[in-house]
């Protein structure tokens, strides 16, 4: 079927004369309604659906209350999304992409990045067109690291998969690796998953790539010590500093010098060597 480069192109192919006021009438109740007893209806139809209603109610939505003062903003604004849930994994709950993406290509100087450990990438397919304000971040570690700590997640095979099917159709990627964590034999797990990154991803069509380790603030370190006493990863982390709990320096050397063979577009939260 036919895929839209840009929002832009979507709106025109539908008939539609002005973009904005789809998002003044969208909201969770209609999308959920559109989808009532399973039945998926085409997302193109819904935006003409929802278009033509805006036209004949006028009705005003709280989506656009603040439209003109994010306009007059001129510096970039940043929308960070899934830090302590999966929104894509997710989605076929919330329908958070139906409802935000789209709500994001009004504006041009905000972006908006969604992170993920699914390869659930239907959701973002079936909108039929590539956002330009929507970049889609996966978290990866080693295999087994994810069969130990990241349970009912994507395998690693299933993520890069997504990863590349998204590249393949010009959508912006982001990776990160976060956070990487300093289990026996660490040295030797990496650096199969990085030779493995290399080998299966065309790392030059990424967007970024943000890289940090595991820590916390010491008194963050102890309420997860006493909420989770059996997590064995929190006790291969020290106090080397008088602010944190993390990896020894040994570890974040080792971990900067490896992932910087991933390029330019690599940003390191870690120390130099």
């Amino acid at each position: 079927m036919e895929r839209w480069n840009s929002y832009a192109e979507l709106v025109s192919a539908s008939g539609v004369e002005d973009d904005k006021s789809i998002q003044t009438s969208w909201n969770s109740s209609d999308l959920l309604l559109s989808t009532e007893g399973g039945n998926f209806c085409d997302k193109t139809q819904i935006i003409c659906d929802k278009v033509q209603e805006n036209k004949k109610t006028s009705q005003d939505n709280l989506w656009l209350c603040s439209v003109n003062s994010y306009q007059q903003y001129k510096d970039k604004i940043w929308f960070y999304t899934s830090d302590y849930s999966d929104i894509l994994a997710m989605n076929w709950i919330s329908w958070f992409l139906e409802e935000f993406v789209p709500f994001f290509e009004q504006f041009n100087n905000t972006m908006m990045e969604i992170r993920s450990k699914s390869a659930n990438i239907k959701p973002i397919f079936d909108l039929w067109f590539v956002p330009k304000n929507t970049e889609f971040a996966f978290s990866l570690n080693p295999q087994e690291l994810i069969d130990k700590y990241e349970k009912w997640t994507s395998s690693l095979k299933d993520r890069i998969n997504a990863i590349n099917a998204l590249l393949e159709k010009c959508y912006k990627v982001w990776l990160r690796f976060l956070p990487l964590l300093p289990v026996k034999n660490y040295e030797k797990i990496y650096i199969e998953f990085v030779d493995y990154i290399k080998k299966n991803i065309s790392i030059e069509k990424i967007t970024s790539i943000f890289v940090s380790g595991l820590f916390y603030t010491k008194d963050d370190y102890k309420k997860i010590l006493r909420k989770k006493p059996g997590l064995d990863i929190l006790y291969f982390l020290k106090e080397e500093d008088k602010y944190f709990v993390r990896e020894s320096k040994k570890a974040r050397k080792f971990f900067y010098n490896l992932f910087s063979q991933l390029g330019k577009q690599c940003f390191i939260c870690l120390d130099k060597k």
